[in-house]
């Protein structure tokens, strides 16, 4: 392509000349800061997969001592359970997912915004896909406590570890750990690692583009979503190979 240099500045570069110039630097900025980041992105992975590693490579241990400290400290002998726990707020906001569309027409979908909303406390064992959830209105370390407690009181005659993430609550001073459970803390900013978000993101997905008026329908609705919730589905969910490894 030839340009024709015009209408020449007191610096004696045409208009033309310096647009160019001008994108063929916006052009090596792109390519670098695109570099930059796929730099960023590549230590990111490498540090998820650093935390996922230690996790797997020191789970089989960690239950094995606590299995050791119970049998030091008490005389009857509990079975241990491994659960996995986490919280996750539902709301009257739209939850949107991809729909499908013929090629060139543009995807609609319902959505309203409204901000109301309860946040959902649960736990679930991998290996036999059992669960326990309450409703909570906020996050805060006695909605943890309450949770500890009726969870506790659910499950007493089995040792429970609990594998959760590091929100501050969780590790809250004010704490009282019942007798019967162990929390077990996975690595920061690993969610990847903790079976019970894909529980979470399967309910949601049953609530996609439903837009309900009231908090007291939509509780009805993650209601008959928990009672449906099969053994056998929990399991194929959440059997991380990792966690049935280090029960064996």
């Amino acid at each position: 392509m030839d340009f024709i240099v015009t209408d020449k500045s007191s610096s004696g570069f045409s208009r033309n000349t310096r647009s160019i110039f001008l994108i063929q630097q916006c052009i090596k900025s792109f390519v670098i800061n695109s570099k930059q980041n796929l730099k960023w992105r590549g230590q990111r992975a490498f540090i998820a997969m650093k935390r996922r590693w230690f996790l797997l490579k020191k789970l089989p241990r960690q239950l094995e001592l606590i299995d050791i400290l119970q049998q030091v400290e008490n005389e009857a002998v509990r079975p241990l359970r491994y659960w996995c726990q986490d919280e996750s707020r539902f709301g009257l906001k739209t939850i949107t997912r991809r729909v499908i569309t013929a090629l060139g027409i543009k995807p609609v979908g319902p959505v309203q915004w409204t901000f109301q909303s309860f946040w959902l406390y649960g736990a679930i064992e991998p290996l036999s896909g059992e669960n326990f959830f309450l409703e909570f209105s906020h996050l805060d370390a006695d909605c943890f406590q309450w949770f500890l407690n009726e969870f506790s009181k659910t499950y007493p005659h089995s040792l429970n570890v609990i594998q959760l993430d590091n929100g501050r609550f969780h590790s809250a001073k004010k704490l009282v750990i019942p007798d019967n459970v162990v929390l077990l803390f996975q690595p920061p900013y690993s969610p990847d690692v903790n079976p019970i978000e894909r529980v979470w993101q399967s309910m949601k997905d049953q609530l996609c583009w439903i837009n309900l008026k009231t908090l007291d329908e939509l509780r009805k609705k993650v209601d008959e979503l928990i009672q449906s919730l099969l053994p056998s589905e929990v399991v194929s969910l959440t059997s991380f190979d990792f966690i049935l490894s280090a029960l064996k």
